[in-house]
């Protein structure tokens, strides 16, 4: 096959051998952006590098907001851990938003002084009064606003200075709240967010399933350390990212005056609102690895493959439609695909290009320490995510 350069009579015909040099060197190129646009060779390291010493004399005023739906489980956990962070009560507002519980999530709000319960079917009203109690049994599911629609009112009852989210199957660590807040001492900062730890008290298959997704999230747009699962990344700074998934982050109360979570999105959510920030923001959104959460995962293969193919779905779907193919992950499905067909007009190209991102996720997957711990469920992982993504582009542009 010959490959052509130029038009007309000044084209040039460049011998089979160059023509392949030259689709090799498009590809590396190729691969390279995709790799520095979705952060995995551009992560930097906040102020140089240099350890970031803990700010004594910064403590703003803080409003934790803490969306719930039917969250009995391990509402009252989160609570408690949130409680007995190492920060001043007097400083501390902790919003807990009911988005139509009909479990007793209410019941054990209700057991609880120090926290202000919301309620997204009755913003107006105390979470007790928006559904009689001789409706609750009667009735087999309320509808809801939702996670973003929670956040939201959740918001505009926050007095703090400082907001900060996590979910209600999260347990924080002891020093959360003043390892979340202390970055924002700088000015330049936007938002924070940290670790997700897997709970200890969880089934093997769950921990797996957090090891798995500290893996993903590397592909994911937002990659923190290189070695998120290893003890040792809490010896590092904060590091500028793309965004943090809302079990984990803080923000400014002044950007929710501008902002606010697309209600119509779930999950993703967060993802988008982040990626609107920035683009309205010059303000740096950051991750501090020594703030960590320990969140519940999938304990079933079901609920794993589901939870999996509902993101791939929303990111094949929504995401791709507003932003393009932005990340990473979300180019594997149409690598993979432009792979397989050159593979068959092309040889030499389809492997390289197939082979490329294989030699990269390795290099990438090479420095987490408990890759063999997760090598089943990460062909079921990203099948699942892939497969959601494929319906949610067929859904958007069919």
């Amino acid at each position: 096959m010959e490959c052509h350069v130029g038009h007309g009579k000044n084209a040039e015909t460049l011998p089979k051998k160059t023509g392949t040099l030259i689709e090799t060197n498009l590809i590396l190129r190729f691969l390279h952006i995709s790799f520095s646009n979705s952060g995995i060779l551009t992560t930097k390291t906040f102020n140089g590098g240099s350890k970031v010493q803990r700010n004594d004399d910064f403590w703003p005023t803080i409003s934790i907001v803490i969306p719930v739906r039917n969250g009995e489980e391990f509402i009252g956990e989160c609570l408690d851990s949130i409680l007995e962070a190492d920060y001043p009560a007097d400083r501390r507002q902790i919003i807990v938003v009911d988005d139509g519980s009909i479990d007793t999530t209410r019941d054990i709000l209700n057991s609880y002084r120090d926290i202000q319960v919301l309620s997204t079917l009755s913003p107006s009203s105390p979470a007790e009064n928006y559904c009689p109690k001789g409706l609750r049994d009667r009735f087999t599911s309320v509808s809801h606003g939702g996670a973003s629609a929670a956040r939201n009112l959740g918001v505009t009852h926050a007095t703090g200075q400082i907001i900060l989210f996590t979910d209600a199957d999260c347990r924080v660590d002891a020093m959360w709240i003043k390892e979340m807040v202390d970055p924002f001492s700088d000015p330049r900062i936007v938002s924070v967010g940290g670790m997700q730890y897997a709970c200890p008290e969880d089934p093997p298959f769950a921990q797996k399933v957090a090891d798995f997704l500290a893996i993903a999230g590397m592909f994911g747009g937002y990659t923190k350390d290189r070695a998120p699962l290893a003890p040792k990344a809490a010896d590092k700074g904060f590091r500028v990212v793309r965004h943090n998934p809302s079990c984990c982050s803080a923000y400014r109360k002044r950007i929710f005056d501008f902002i606010l979570f697309d209600e119509s999105l779930w999950p993703g959510e967060d993802l988008d609102f982040d990626v609107r920030l920035q683009k309205m923001s010059p303000g740096m959104i950051v991750f501090n690895s020594r703030a960590a959460v320990f969140h519940h995962r999938p304990k079933t293969l079901r609920q794993f493959i589901r939870m999996l193919f509902a993101y791939g779905r929303f990111s094949g779907g929504r995401l791709t439609r507003r932003y393009g193919p932005f990340r990473f992950l979300s180019l594997v499905p149409f690598l993979s695909i432009l792979g397989a067909y050159m593979a068959k007009k092309r040889p030499s190209f389809g492997i390289l290009l197939i082979a490329a991102i294989a030699v990269r996720m390795f290099a990438v997957l090479k420095e987490t320490d408990r890759v063999i711990g997760t090598a089943g469920l990460i062909p079921v992982g990203f099948a699942s995510w892939i497969s959601g993504f494929a319906l949610g582009f067929l859904e958007e542009n069919g």
